[in-house]
């Protein structure tokens, strides 16, 4: 019994060794988000890396570079001036979270925002948390 609570505990620690390895996943706790990834079929099936503040729900690539870099994305960009998706020049994905459906905007440079975050923009009392972690 002894070696079994043993071998979960290592499993348990090897794992959060991982999370706070992955710097896509770190950003997120470091601002006390939730990383979450969202499952897209098209155009090619995959998981996208999102970092979730309160409701809202960004690629969390955009704010590792926003943070490390100070590079500001096409989706933090469009937020900032609470676009539309296609007039902000973004295609419109559906994907999903724990099986419930999401639609969010993927821009040229890559970068992904949930279409409520975006349409609500700094305005939105829903994403008052990813504005603090913004600085706006």
């Amino acid at each position: 019994m002894r070696s079994v609570a043993i071998f979960c505990i290592s499993i348990f620690c090897s794992l959060q060794v991982f999370a706070y390895s992955n710097p896509l996943i770190r950003i997120c706790r470091i601002n006390s988000g939730l990383f979450t990834e969202i499952s897209v079929e098209q155009p090619a099936s995959d998981k996208l890396p999102f970092c979730q503040f309160g409701q809202a729900l960004v690629g969390s690539l955009s704010i590792l570079e926003f943070q490390t870099e100070g590079r500001t994305s096409e989706a933090l960009r469009a937020y900032k001036n609470s676009a539309d998706c296609e007039i902000s020049g973004g295609s419109t994905l559906q994907g999903s979270a724990d099986l419930l459906p999401v639609t969010f905007c993927q821009f040229s440079d890559g970068s992904v925002i949930e279409a409520e975050t975006l349409r609500g923009g700094p305005q939105s009392p829903h994403n008052q948390m990813l504005n603090q972690v913004l600085g706006l």
